[in-house]
């Protein structure tokens, strides 16, 4: 697959992805902390809308970066999947280690998908 649209499958899902942080995340935070207080409903509410703001800007990022040369765009990538991972390893930190909620299945395996669907298309060489 070419990396121009590999930038721009991963624009999609991050926008994807931040939107529904922007437009739920009263659902999202209950779905994750169904017994918080109202006062923590409201922090965890407003964290999510920043997360969602911050996976937004990375979509945008992603969009911007789809017309850059082979190189830049593969450092890019590897960047991303970097990113993804990390991301990752902290949802098994907040689930496992600190034991602040159960461990989610469904976000880990999305994001580490995405790091090794990064990783992968920031090695191919073009032929």
């Amino acid at each position: 697959m070419k990396i121009k649209n590999t930038m721009i499958i991963l624009s999609f899902i991050t926008g994807f992805v931040g939107s529904i942080f922007l437009f739920f995340p009263k659902f999202i935070t209950t779905t994750i902390f169904p017994e918080a207080s109202e006062e923590g409903i409201i922090i965890g509410v407003y964290h999510r809308q920043v997360i969602g703001t911050l996976v937004y800007i990375w979509a945008v990022y992603h969009w911007i970066m789809r017309d850059v040369g082979e190189l830049t765009a593969r450092r890019f990538l590897f960047g991303s999947g970097l990113c993804f991972l990390i991301n990752a390893l902290i949802v098994v930190k907040i689930s496992l280690i600190d034991n602040v909620t159960e461990f989610p299945y469904i976000p880990f395996a999305f994001l580490f998908s995405l790091s090794i669907y990064a990783f992968i298309n920031s090695r191919k060489i073009p032929q």
